[in-house]
């Protein structure tokens, strides 16, 4: 059955060819996700209308997510609908292969674009439904904090930590003044000035 997979590789690499314009040399060429965004609006222009260019990972995988929503609204569903990792980090490079060769012929029915052959594609779905890298690797959750600083999370705690600490100092200031007028050392209006004093600081 891995020679089918082969096989279908080949047919969906010369269809992506065709229709996004550009070279794909290897399933790698995919990874990032234009090209695929590309044969989708080369078969219908703007359907999708924001492909990124961008070397970030999630931004990546946000094109391959485009691609497999279109196949989905297609009617590539439920088990024969791959998801960004098993191209992004090669878990599952037949599932994919199947879900773009199931997307391939759905286009055509739609579309009237070119078709590709069935024959094998119950073979590649049951080898594709036992190759999935066990413990491959998955997406880390993306904050929407500092694209280009991997650090954000980090500066955010630390800021959150600084702002508590001038929080808890304005807080002990004015504990302070009130504590020095209850003792007569000083006057009601200056425990007001200390107020604002602590207040400017925040």
């Amino acid at each position: 059955m891995a020679d089918v997979c082969a096989s279908k590789q080949e047919v969906v690499f010369a269809w992506l060819e065709k229709y996004s314009g550009e070279s794909v040399d290897d399933i790698t060429s995919l990874k990032t996700g234009t090209i695929l965004c590309k044969a989708i609006n080369g078969v219908r222009p703007g359907t999708i209308k924001n492909v990124s260019n961008y070397k970030a990972a999630f931004r990546q995988m946000q094109n391959i997510d485009n691609f497999i929503k279109v196949a989905d609204k297609l009617g590539v569903t439920g088990a024969d609908k791959c998801c960004a990792e098993d191209l992004f980090y090669q878990n599952n490079i037949p599932k994919f292969i199947l879900t773009a060769t199931l997307f391939i012929n759905a286009c055509a029915a739609k579309f009237g674009t070119d078709p590709v052959s069935d024959d094998g594609v119950d073979d590649l779905r049951a080898f594709a439904s036992g190759a999935k890298v066990e413990g491959g690797k998955m997406r880390a959750n993306y904050t929407g904090l500092g694209i280009f600083d991997s650090n954000a999370g980090k500066h955010q705690k630390l800021a959150s930590e600084e702002a508590r600490t001038k929080d808890r100092l304005v807080k002990e200031d004015m504990q302070d003044a009130v504590a020095t007028a209850d003792l007569g050392l000083i006057g009601a209006d200056q425990v007001n000035k200390q107020k604002m004093i602590s207040a400017a600081k925040s």
